[in-house]
This record gives C-alpha cells, structure tokens and sequence, in this order.
C-alpha cells in the first residue's frame, strides 16, 4: 500500500463466494486466518509475528444457517418463476398448485451437506420442468396473411417461418411443401426451404407468384391458423391437398384399457392411431407414387415428466418392429417411416402403437397430464394423390376408469418396492435392529386406502429416509474416498490418512484425477478410471464385500471390472466383470477376498467406448455385517475367478494346503467367488490340509458346511492321517444341526497328525448337493 502506517493492527474483511450448488461442510471444508505483522524497516519498534487460526463454521449453527439461507433463495426464486409464468402453462392454476406443491415436498428436515445438495438438485429439476413447461406449445392466435395473384411464393414460405415457433418441425416442413407443390418448385427444393435459404433455389425464386393458385394457397394458410389455434383440443383434422375428398380417412385413437409392466415392474400404458389405407394408383414419369407417414406423440410438461420411455411398435413388410423414440424440444415423439424404411410405399395409412413406459412412485393426473397423438400423411413426391394432411387426437385416460387402476398399482408397486429396499438391506447397511424395524413398522403404518397422491407422497417421504439412512451407513462402509471440493483423489486419500487407500489412476476423466464431492464423474472415450485399495482391516482376506456402480449413461463398450492382486503387484485373478443388474446400476454382493490378496482393484474402463459415461457414483463396500468368524478365519482356498484350486493354492503359496480331488462338482475343480458350489449325484469334494500353525496338534478348530439344499444321502466327513507312515485315522461324520447345515465345533487335531481330510461325498445322493460356503477355521483362544 502506497500509505505509510506507523502502528501495529488494524482489520481485513475477506468476501468468499461459493459456486452454485456448493454448501458448507464443517467437516471436511477448512479455512484459517493469517496475519503477518511486520515492518519495512530493519527496526520493529513494536514487534514482528505471525499468526493464524482456524475458522469454525459450526460455531453457533453458523454452517446450517448459512445452507439453509442458499435454499431459501433458490426456493423463493423458484416461486416467484412458477407465479409469473402461470399465464404460460397450459392448464394454469391446476399446474402453478402442482408445481408449488413439488417445491414444497422437496424442502424437508435437512441438516447435512449431501441431503442440501439433494434438495438443490430437485428444485434445479422442478426449476427446469417449470422453464418447459412455460415454453411448449400451447394453443395461440396468430395474424392471417392477405395474399393475392401478385403476392410472391417466398413471402409465403417467410410466413410459415415467422411462426415455426408455434409449429413442430415436422409441421413446418410440411407445410412448405404444400405451399411449393402449388408453384413451379421441385423435390429437390424442399431441403433448401427447410433451411430457408431460398436465393439458392434458383436466380428467379423472388419474382414467382401465387397467380391462379391463390385460394389453395389461402386454404393451406387457413388450416395452418387453425391448427395453432386447435393446438391442445380434442381433436383436429385438415387436408392440405387438392386431391378429390373421399381419397383420405380421418384418424382414430385409442387408449389400451390393459396396463401391462416390465421387467423392472413398471406400468406401461399403449396409446394406439389407425388411418384407414387407401392405395394410389397414379404414375409420375411411369413411378407410381411414394408415400409416408410421420406418426407422433406429444405429451405435455406434466406428463413427461413421468416418462421412463416411449416406444412405437408397429408392422412393416410382413415383420413386426419395436424402437425407442427421442423426445423432439417442441414435445413431440416422432416415428418417421422415412428414416427407417427405404422401402416404397405406394398408399395412405396404417397404424402404430406408443408404448409409454412410467417412472415407479408417479400416478395419473388427468388434469394436468396430457398426450395427443398425431398423424402427418404425406407423398414423398410433388404430386399427392390420395391426400396430404395433418390430424391429432387427445388420449382420455379416464376411459374404462384407466387412471384409478394405474394409480392404485403405482401405490402397490412403490409400497412393495419399499418393503424389498429394506429387506435387500437388512443386516448390510440398515443395522440389524432399530432402523428395520423402524422402517418396516412405518411403511406398515401408512394407509394405502386415502388419496393416492397423499399416500404417495408419505411413501416418497420414507422412501427418502430409508435412503439416508443408506446413504449414511454406506458413508461409513465405503472405503471409495469421495473429495470434498474435487481435490486430487491420492493427495486428499493420504491427507486423510485412509488405511484402504493405494492409488488411483485416471485418462479423459471429468473431474481430473477426482470425484464430484456427490461421488460422480465422467470418463470420455479412450478415458479409464482405476481406483486401488488395500486388502486390510475390513477388506482383509476372508472378509466379504459388496460392489455398486450408479450410471446415467454407459458407451457399448465400456467395460466395469475388478480384480486381485497378490504378493509383488502380481494379479492373483483375471479381471472380473461387475454385473449389469437393472438400468442404470452394476452390482456384485457378497465378493469374498481370496486367500494371497494383497490388494483389490476396481476398474472402470471407457477406452473402447464410443461415447461418455455418466458415473452417478461408486461404492465398494466393507461392512461387518457381510461376514462373519468362519469366512474371515477360513483356512478352505477360495479362487476368486473359478480357477482350478490346486493351481492357486500354489500360486498363492498357500502353507495349509495339501492336496484335492473332485468329481461332477460345479464349478469344475473350483468355488464361485461368493465360496458356493454344487455337487451332483455321483460326485465328491475332498480338500486335504496340512496340520500346521493355527491347525498344529493340540489346537481346535470347526468345520462348517452351509448347505441351501443336500440329498438324502449326501454326507460331510473328515480324517485325519498321523506319523511318517502317514496312518490314516477312522472316519468322522460331520453332524446336521436344525438348519441343515453339517457342524462340527471345537475338534482337537490329534497328536503327531500330519493331515486333515474334509470329505464332502454325494456319490450316494440321487440329488443335487448345494453347498453355500465350506469353512474350516481356527478356535480363537
């Protein structure tokens, strides 16, 4: 600073603004305040020092208050957009109620950063739907164009172009053929048009006139208006031809009273359009002329925003056809026949069917969710023929009392679905007591019996819950480190101090060498992201683990794997493939670490990818509840990847195995990676150990075949053998206790003995012998 102080002290005010989105953590965001008090001199006269402290954002609920402040803004704005666009929606009121109603369930009891950012992310949602909705179209008026024998063809088409914000794209290309088939254009003009570069049509384009063509002309603009007009009425049908009358059929559409679901037990609702067919027998240049149909389906704002999918499905050449459809931005799902057959097509009509696929926990509005289907036949030619003409239909979903069965299956559905959610994660990463009970008592408590969009949403509310109770107790277990502010992943991992963490490796990826502190990334072509982590603590050998990755988006290629790693960074198993088990998410549970593991990694691989991936985020969970005493002390070889079990157990230099033979068991000579595997009628297992260390004599040790399913004559047995001569001691049986399972505890190994035979045989057995796990472990002293 230019002005000289001659003292000590003062004050500095710092203004930090966060990004949008960002909230404060008090646990993981960190700021200190420094001052260095000094002087220009080589005298200080009143000291010299350096000081610095730390900021505490929980001081007086200073964090929460300033989160919440960031939420109220956001809400606030959010509802003063929905009061001023009221006026643009297109059921007004009913819609502004429907909207104010979601912001309002979306603001909850909230304390932490991730159930801020959560609700941030749902209002940005609702925030965008409401900016759709203002902007779809909607029924309007617009100004008539006078035109006469001297008005020029490109005025016309400027006209249509001054409106395409009133008209669906396909609309407008329709509508500028129809007008350019009553003047001297071409075929070949029509792209041209679409693009409104007109002067490339020709020299003279700007000096063609409507001359005698004017009452078509004026009958193509006519219908034109009334269709805006008509927008979301009942119904709407125009020729734009001048083909004789009773060439064309109007259109019929239906509402299929039968709700099917899908694989993921979903509610799909089929919406149908027929167009009865009338064939042209007229040739052009000796072709007879090509037709097409562009079938369509719009839904509303409201409507869409409940969609999983819409699909057509429909019969070409003797073949049926099913195709996923894009939404266009004026809110229309196209089929175009054009862009899927090449085929000619020689008359008008057919038929198609939408199959509209709902979101779970969403139910049928009939006053405010719409959807109209919409028909445009046409000729691939200039000539006509048999009609060119433009018809929508409003679906009823009132019909046969459709939305009351729809909307007391979405209440079922997401009830059940709830009920499932809690026993998958009973014992993982619910705990084994309080929150399941909890939970199951206040889904039991919820009445299905009132209004389904009140029962919806107190099933919503616990839905959201449960999860954060997930969520909170996946925090915990998952040994992934997930970045606070998108700092490097290894340098924020040793900053922590993390006891899992080894390395992690990353190409292409968005964040760079991070994560987005909701867990998410994205990895571009020829991107990978590898994260390493030790096999200790929780991840030890003989723990068990679960794997989970959430995607919005995955290339054809892309490949999400894991593998083992041993002693000298060597790979102990090939890599293994993480399951897709629904869209959107990849799964493996119950993983159990092989013996020899030093080091377990995770592989996440775009390389062959032809398009992003959309991670939502990774969890490689380590809990207590998914193993227990005999899986961690098991002295059993388990191959992590079905190899032969003699060859890893070498491999891994394994002390206590000595020896093994198998008949008809699968798999073949090995265990699936969860310890199971099955016997047939026939077949043996025997696995021979050695008798040395936590298994020396005079030790005791327990045998544990769990069992989900054994033969009447199936059996588990062990032998010991003893001396150099290698005497081989009677037979044991191993015991069936209430369960099934064959127990056998606290077994002394013998004096002198040198081996241990288990004897798992079903050579007797006229069934299946399915075995869970096949544990022989320590007596911990």
């Amino acid at each position: 600073m230019p002005v000289k102080y001659h003292r000590a002290g003062g004050g500095m005010d710092f203004a930090l603004k966060l990004r949008q989105g960002q909230f404060i953590d008090k646990i993981n965001d960190k700021l200190w305040g420094y001052i260095i008090a000094d002087s220009n001199q080589k005298a200080t006269i009143v000291g010299s020092t350096l000081s610095f402290k730390k900021f505490d954002f929980a001081e007086r609920n200073y964090d929460i208050n300033f989160n919440e402040k960031l939420l109220t803004l956001q809400k606030n704005r959010l509802i003063r957009k929905i009061n001023d666009n009221t006026e643009n929606f297109i059921n007004k009121d009913s819609l502004k109620q429907k909207y104010l109603q979601q912001v309002n369930h979306a603001i909850g009891n909230i304390t932490t950063v991730k159930e801020f950012a959560q609700v941030h992310h749902t209002l940005e949602q609702i925030n965008t739907s409401v900016e759709r909705a203002a902007k779809e179209l909607k029924t309007s008026t617009i100004n008539s164009l006078d035109v006469n024998a001297q008005t020029k063809f490109v005025d016309v088409f400027k006209y249509i172009d001054a409106h395409k914000d009133k008209l669906t794209s396909e609309e407008h290309q329709f509508l500028l053929r129809m007008v350019s088939r009553f003047g001297t254009f071409l075929e070949r003009d029509w792209n041209l048009m679409y693009q409104a570069r007109y002067n490339e049509i020709s020299n003279n384009v700007n000096t063609r006139v409507l001359g005698n063509q004017v009452n078509q002309i004026n009958k193509i603009l006519t219908n034109m208006r009334e269709l805006i007009q008509s927008r979301n009425g009942e119904n709407y049908f125009k020729d734009f031809s001048s083909d004789s009358q009773n060439k064309y059929r109007v259109n019929n559409y239906s509402v299929d009273s039968n709700i099917t679901k899908d694989d993921m037990n979903r509610q799909q609702i089929v919406l149908g359009i027929n167009k009865g067919q009338v064939t042209s027998l007229v040739s052009l240049y000796k072709k007879r002329i090509n037709r097409f149909e562009n079938w369509g389906l719009r839904t509303n704002e409201a409507l869409n925003a409940k969609l999983a999918s819409v699909k057509v499905r429909y019969r070409w050449a003797n073949q049926d056809y099913e195709r996923e459809l894009v939404r266009s931005k004026e809110g229309v799902y196209w089929f175009d026949e054009r862009q899927y057959h090449d085929d000619n097509k020689y008359h008008s009509g057919g038929g198609v069917k939408f199959v509209v696929t709902f979101k779970k926990g969403h139910i049928l509005d009939h006053e405010n969710d719409m959807a109209w289907g919409y028909v445009i036949s046409d000729s691939k030619n200039k000539i006509t023929d048999v009609g060119a003409n433009i018809g929508f239909g409003k679906y009823d979903f009132r019909s046969n009392q459709l939305d009351a069965t729809f909307n007391n299956n979405a209440v079922q559905i997401v009830k059940e679905d709830l009920q499932n959610y809690i026993t998958k994660h009973q014992g993982t990463l619910l705990d084994k007591g309080g929150d399941v009970n909890h939970f199951t008592e206040s889904l039991n408590a919820i009445n299905t019996n009132g209004s389904n969009t009140e029962v919806i949403a107190q099933l919503s509310q616990l839905g959201r819950a449960i999860n954060t109770a997930i969520n909170k107790s996946v925090n915990q277990s998952n040994v992934i480190v997930i970045p606070t502010n998108k700092q490097h992943i290894g340098t924020y991992a040793k900053g922590l101090k993390d006891v899992y963490f080894i390395s992690a490796q990353s190409l292409n990826t968005n964040p760079i060498n991070s994560l987005n502190p909701d867990g998410s990334l994205d990895i571009q072509p020829k991107g990978y992201f590898f994260y390493k982590v030790k096999a200790t603590d929780k991840l030890a050998t003989g723990n068990k683990f679960n794997l989970q990755i959430k995607t919005k988006s995955v290339a054809e290629q892309t490949r999400f794997e894991y593998a083992f790693i041993g002693a000298d960074n060597k790979y102990i198993s090939k890599n293994l493939m993480i399951p897709k088990v629904e869209d959107g998410l990849y799964q493996l549970n119950n993983i159990l670490v092989p013996k020899g593991t030093n080091a377990i990694m995770l592989r996440l691989d775009n390389r062959n990818g032809n398009s992003d991936v959309a991670i939502q985020n990774i969890s490689l969970i380590a809990h207590e509840a998914l193993t227990n005493e005999a899986s961690r002390n098991n002295l059993i070889v388990v191959p992590p990847s079905q190899q032969h079990i003699a060859n890893f157990a070498k491999s891994i230099k394994d002390s206590y195995f000595s020896s093994y033979q198998a008949k008809n068991s699968s798999p073949n000579n090995s265990f699936d990676k969860d310890g199971s595997l099955t016997i047939a009628p026939s077949g043996y297992f025997f696995y021979n150990l050695n008798t040395i260390n936590d298994l020396a004599p005079g030790k005791q040790f327990k045998i544990q075949v769990i069992t989900a399913h054994n033969a009447d004559k199936s059996k588990v047995e062990y032998r010991f053998t003893k001396g150099e001569n290698n005497e081989k001691l009677p037979i044991i049986s191993v015991q069936k206790d209430a369960q099934g399972n064959f127990v056998s505890d606290n077994i002394t190994v013998p004096e002198n003995a040198k081996t241990l035979a288990l004897r798992i045989d079903n050579r007797q057995g006229s069934e299946e012998f399915k075995i869970l796990g096949v544990n022989v472990f320590p007596v911990q002293v």
